[in-house]
Formats: C-alpha cells, sequence, structure tokens
C-alpha cells in the first residue's frame, strides 16, 4: 500500500499496511488533510478527509444569551472578527450569571439561582467540551460575584456580608469551601486584579474599595482600604496592561496596577473622549479589550499608559448581536 497526503501534518511511513497522521504542532483555525491510500499493481486508491481543529480556540469570544444560545467567534489579526460556532438555545448551560476561568485555562459557567453550572473548554471549532455539569446545588446559590483564582473559587454573597472560598477536586468538584464573615454588603464589583491572588472589592455609589489576598488554604488577609476612587465605574477588568476601570456613562477610563500588598499605580488616564461611552459590556481579550453593545456593534482596543490604540470598530450588526453577556474563551 502506498500512501500520501495533501494538506498539513505529516504521515509515519509512505508505505505499509498502515500509517500514523500526526497534525501539525501549531494551528490557529479549522483546516483540513486528504490522506490517500492506493494499493499497487491495481489502479486502486481510497481518499479520506481529516479535519484538523486546533486544541483550543484561538482569540477566542462567547456571546452569550440567557437561554443557552449563543455565539463563539475568533478575533483575528487587525481584530477581524470570524464567527465558529452558533449554539440554538440550551446548546449551553442555560440560565448562567457569571463566568469564571479556573486555571486561566477552563470555562466555567455559574448560575446564580440554583448553584449550577458547567466546567469545560472551547476547542478550535468552537464545540464546548465538557468536563463536569453542576446539579443545582453543587455550586453555592444566590452569591453576587464570582472570582477565579486559579485552582480556587471565590464567591461573594452581599446580603450576608460573605465570601466563599473553595477549590477544585479530582473531579472537578466544588471542595473544602471555607466561609469568611465580616465583609461590607455594599461591594458590586468584585475582581482578581494580580497575580498575587489578590481580589479588589469596589462600591459603586460612594468610589470606596479594599483589597486583600486569599492563601492557598484560602484564608483571606485584609491589606487595604481605599477611600479616594472615583465613583460609578461600570466595569472592572484584568488586562494585560493593568487593570482597566471603565465608565460607561461618559467614556471615562482609567489604568491601575495592583502590587502584592495593595498598593496602587495609575498608569494611563483616558478622557471622554478617547473611550465612548455607552458601552454596555467589555471584556479583556487575547486580542485586546473588546467593548460591545447589543445591537451587535463595538470597538477593539489595546492599553499602554496613556495611549488608547484604537485597533477596529465594528457597526451595528458586525458583531453577534443579543448577547446578554461577553467572555474570554479559549487561549
Amino acid at each position: 500500500m502506498k500512501w500520501s497526503l495533501e494538506g498539513p501534518g505529516s504521515l509515519s511511513s509512505t508505505t505499509g499496511p498502515s500509517v500514523i497522521y500526526t497534525p501539525p504542532a501549531t494551528l490557529s483555525v479549522l483546516t483540513t488533510a486528504t490522506l490517500t491510500a492506493a494499493l499497487e499493481g491495481t489502479g486502486l486508491s481510497a481518499r479520506a478527509t481529516i479535519s484538523v481543529a486546533p486544541a483550543v480556540l484561538t482569540g477566542g469570544v462567547l456571546f452569550y444569551k440567557a437561554d443557552g444560545s449563543g455565539t463563539v467567534g475568533s478575533l483575528g489579526p487587525g481584530g477581524a472578527f470570524t464567527p465558529v460556532k452558533a449554539y440554538a438555545a440550551g446548546g449551553l448551560p442555560a440560565g448562567t450569571t457569571h463566568f469564571g476561568k479556573p486555571y486561566e485555562l477552563y470555562e466555567l459557567f455559574y448560575s446564580a439561582v440554583d448553584g449550577s453550572g458547567a466546567l469545560g473548554t472551547f476547542d478550535g471549532t468552537g464545540a464546548f467540551r465538557r468536563l463536569r455539569i453542576y446539579a443545582a446545588g453543587e455550586l453555592p446559590a444566590a452569591q453576587n460575584q464570582v472570582v477565579s483564582l486559579n485552582e480556587r473559587l471565590v464567591f461573594y454573597k452581599s446580603s450576608a456580608g460573605t465570601t466563599l472560598c473553595g477549590s477544585y477536586g479530582l473531579d472537578y468538584g466544588f471542595s473544602n469551601p471555607v466561609t469568611q464573615t465580616g465583609y461590607s454588603k455594599e461591594w458590586n464589583l468584585v475582581v482578581r486584579v494580580n497575580d498575587a491572588n489578590g481580589v479588589f472589592f469596589y462600591n459603586q455609589p460612594t468610589g470606596t474599595g479594599a483589597y486583600g489576598t486569599y492563601d492557598v488554604a484560602c484564608k483571606w488577609s485584609y491589606l487595604r482600604l481605599y477611600h479616594n476612587l472615583s465613583a460609578n465605574w461600570s466595569h472592572i477588568l484584568r488586562t494585560p496592561g493593568g487593570v482597566l476601570f471603565y465608565r460607561q456613562s461618559d467614556g471615562i477610563g482609567a489604568l491601575f496596577t495592583f502590587a502584592a500588598d495593595g498598593a496602587v499605580t495609575q498608569t494611563g488616564t483616558y478622557v471622554s473622549g478617547q473611550l465612548a461611552r455607552g458601552w454596555e459590556q467589555v471584556v479583556s481579550t487575547s486580542a485586546g479589550v473588546l467593548f460591545y453593545k447589543a445591537d451587535g456593534s463595538g470597538e477593539l482596543g489595546t492599553f499602554s499608559g496613556n495611549t488608547y490604540t484604537k485597533v477596529k470598530s465594528y457597526a451595528a450588526g458586525e458583531l453577534p448581536a443579543g448577547a446578554e453577556r461577553l467572555a474570554r474563551v479559549g487561549d
């Protein structure tokens, strides 16, 4: 038998009763290869098409609706958006109120309504590969904020002024939960802000904040209280250049870095006009920070110091419309 290959990858041999196909080591988009087997001296042959998908979606963004429908897409060079996979209602876990990024690798869907959810990854075809489904009550219910700290999850419940920190077991179950009490009941946003497992708590109406860390045993160490922050930041998110604060009402922004001890340095200031006002969703992706409105319009940009660089603008309908939540997925 003679074997030949058209497309990416390689064969272990070109002759013999069987061969092993090895896909390329790096791949950014779904592609195909064609394998041909020819029986020498007979003129007989057969061809097979091999679909090769990246192990992880590159530049991935999930545009999610509460009924479990949505679109997974990829942001490529220059901000070019490519829809990768569309999900009908129920194709993804419905009722998700929060997303997480455990280990900076997996995708967590969490419903605060009943403590249900799912954990998995999106491959290069946009398919969600479930690692675990959480039935109602397997995750803490009625939590207002969720923060991923590598192998740990931290839930904040405003009505009780508590956090609940736990880790993933061998079966990805939520295990060894530790409850901490005595927190303010008025925090509106809770965000991881550095590699030191530092968590920032923010009160939108007053502009006050607090900072502390959770160790590997989920012990909380309170380190800082902030009184001089601006009020009414609508979005706070960690980006490669620092922690971005964005105010939807007027388009003002600021970039900060948080040291392990909670010391804050402002590295960027963005006056009204540098950033557009009115963006409803903001998410940090591997291609930059994506600003989004439900009409499917958006803008992709990067931040460095006081400089905001617009990578691409999207007119209404150029991005999937109607999304209620956005999440970075894949790499």
